[in-house]
């Protein structure tokens, strides 16, 4: 059986969650773009990108605090940042390297530590993807969801990388939100890829990016999917 070809468009962004992904669709629709199919592959970003501590506000993007502070400093504040950066910020990048221990509590993390938190990360994804289905399946086309794996999640093979172990617990908590969501929902447009990387192969090359092989099995996956 031969499958018909389609025109893919990736529209991923730097730090991108699923609250920005749902925003890019509504542009593609505003511009008068009818995809017949959508896929929202998330988790990570989530995880990884919302549970810093000063992600006090959600939804979020990571890098909404560094550019509201550039927004707002001070020349005053400005300069003393730069100042900082050419004399000593390097210098202390290698004593940390070398001096740093984490701990519970020195984590710059704190879905782990605030399961409030971790819950309305995932209850916002899930609203999200919501949301999504439904805008596109008012202008005809099909949507599809994905729980990404990540390198935390599942029993990938990872001897060959040296993980930030403050992470774990951030993807461990969030992570099993969403999959309580899933699970609840029931959802036929759902699907859980997580763990798509278990067994004995290498394919992470760091918490979530993947070799060719990786990507060569998720795209399988997602065009299984597809008639």
């Amino acid at each position: 059986e031969v499958k018909p070809e389609y025109e893919i468009q990736n529209h991923a962004q730097l730090a991108y969650a699923s609250r920005q992904e749902l925003d890019a669709l509504i542009t593609l629709y505003s511009k008068n773009q009818t995809p017949d199919y959508v896929v929202f592959y998330d988790g990570v970003n989530e995880s990884a990108f919302l549970c810093p501590i000063e992600i006090n506000q959600l939804p979020a993007h990571r890098l909404v605090p560094m550019f509201r502070q550039k927004l707002y400093q001070s020349k005053k504040d400005y300069i003393k940042e730069l100042m900082g950066k050419v004399f000593y910020e390097n210098i202390l990048k290698v004593a940390n390297r070398y001096t740093y221990k984490p701990t519970p509590e020195n984590t710059p993390y704190n879905c782990a530590s605030n399961p409030a938190k971790a819950k309305e990360v995932a209850q916002i994804m899930m609203r999200n993807w919501e949301m999504a289905h439904s805008l596109v399946a008012q202008h005809g086309g099909k949507f599809l969801a994905i729980l990404q794996p990540a390198a935390y999640i599942g029993n990938p093979k990872l001897d060959h990388l040296k993980l930030d172990e403050q992470l774990r617990p951030e993807y461990e908590v969030v992570y099993q939100e969403i999959k309580k969501l899933i699970t609840e929902k029931e959802y036929d447009w759902i699907y859980d890829f997580s763990d798509s990387f278990d067994g004995d192969e290498y394919i992470y090359i760091d918490f979530c990016h993947v070799s060719s092989n990786g990507n060569e099995i998720i795209a399988k996956r997602i065009a299984s999917l597809l008639p």
